[in-house]
């Protein structure tokens, strides 16, 4: 690897990505996030057997090596003892601390922040703006000195059903509604608790249904029954990503989707303005691939989101045909005046900068 140069607009700043055949993504991902300036990428494989890890070993700025065994790493704190549990079942277990193992060695290569995102996911600091390091460096510039997290909320992709030539040329996304957002977590924390998840998707679908009416985006049916399936307005996580600066990563435990506040320092703070983009499905090929990686390790399907879990198990146990028809019909917006409606209610953002970006550079290099 190269040394890292500081940078005339704001602090440096890397990714850790822990991956499994992201071949189709990868290249891409680490395309966009070198135009907004990051300088390192700190690769995990979990049991990849694409070629991807012959590419990676050719990047200059990519670390890469296999997951993060717990007994290697010796002074990680007690989280540690907990994950070694799960590590070799549970994927999460492994992001985890390969994520604890990236900061360490970021603040050592001098990286001054760290995200911990999927390869499915694009940084986007400037909705409003293009692609480029000045919108990134000022995000994380502006950012008082006891900050030690910064959250970006997540927005999926909205699929059109259209073919594209790469995964991320998509312009359509969903908003994020913050004050419904809070009520919804209230009022269903105490049913979670008591109630079985069918039950909770069954709130969560009437809850979207009263905020969104007929602005909801999409509705779920099983392909071969034609039952509904009930599913609110997330079909993925409803949180957020987080960059860490690493020279307070010390006492902050990571748990999948941002860093916990232990016996650290600093504090966490919600980005204004940035988001991150969640490319969770954008085509059958993309929904067929991420559940068939699970295929034979069903504990890695979430029971306690039932709406997810039935989204995975149509993937996994109908005919291809089948599944193929779900994502059509369910996952897509494919009616170009629908997704107008949609923008223009304020329910679908619509980012143009994203997919010209990939169809204007021609993907990855």
């Amino acid at each position: 690897m190269v040394g890292v140069t500081s940078s005339s607009v704001g602090p440096s700043f890397g990714i850790v990505y822990t991956v499994k055949n992201e071949a189709r993504l990868l290249p891409d991902a680490l395309k966009w996030h070198r135009t907004l300036g990051a300088q390192r990428f700190y690769v995990f494989l979990d049991g990849t057997t694409d070629s991807m890890r012959d590419w990676l070993d050719k990047q200059r700025d990519v670390m890469v090596r296999e997951s993060v065994p717990p007994d290697e790493v010796r002074d990680a704190p007690g989280f540690s003892k907990k994950l070694a549990k799960g590590w070799g079942s549970f994927i999460d277990a492994r992001k985890n601390l390969n994520a604890w193992v990236a900061a360490r060695l970021a603040l050592k290569d001098g990286i001054a922040w760290l995200a911990m995102i999927d390869p499915d996911e694009l940084l986007l600091p400037d909705p409003s703006g293009g692609v480029d390091p000045i919108a990134m460096q000022s995000l994380l510039a502006g950012q008082e000195p006891d900050v030690a997290q910064v959250l970006l909320p997540n927005c999926d992709v909205l699929p059109d059903g259209a073919a594209r030539a790469y995964p991320f040329a998509h312009r359509h996304f969903q908003a994020r509604f913050p004050a419904l957002e809070a009520a919804w977590r209230t009022s269903r924390k105490a049913l979670s608790v008591v109630s079985n998840p069918l039950k909770v998707a069954r709130y969560d679908q009437w809850y979207w249904d009263k905020a969104l009416g007929r602005d909801l985006p999409r509705r779920l049916f099983h392909p071969e029954t034609g039952e509904a399936i009930p599913a609110g307005y997330f079909l993925s996580y409803s949180s957020h990503k987080s960059i860490l600066r690493t020279r307070l990563a010390r006492g902050w435990l990571p748990t999948i989707h941002h860093w916990k506040k232990g016996d650290g320092e600093g504090e966490t703070v919600k980005a204004k303005r940035a988001k991150m983009l969640h490319f969770d499905f954008t085509d059958a090929e993309s929904y067929l691939h991420k559940f068939g990686q699970r295929r034979g390790n069903r504990e890695e399907r979430p029971v306690h989101f039932a709406a997810r879990r039935a989204i995975g198990d149509i993937a996994l146990d109908c005919n291809e045909a089948d599944a193929r028809r779900f994502f059509d019909e369910c996952l897509t917006v494919s009616d170009p005046a629908r997704i107008a409606h949609l923008v223009k209610r304020g329910v679908a953002l619509d980012l143009p900068q994203v997919e010209r970006f990939f169809v204007g550079e021609g993907g990855a290099a």
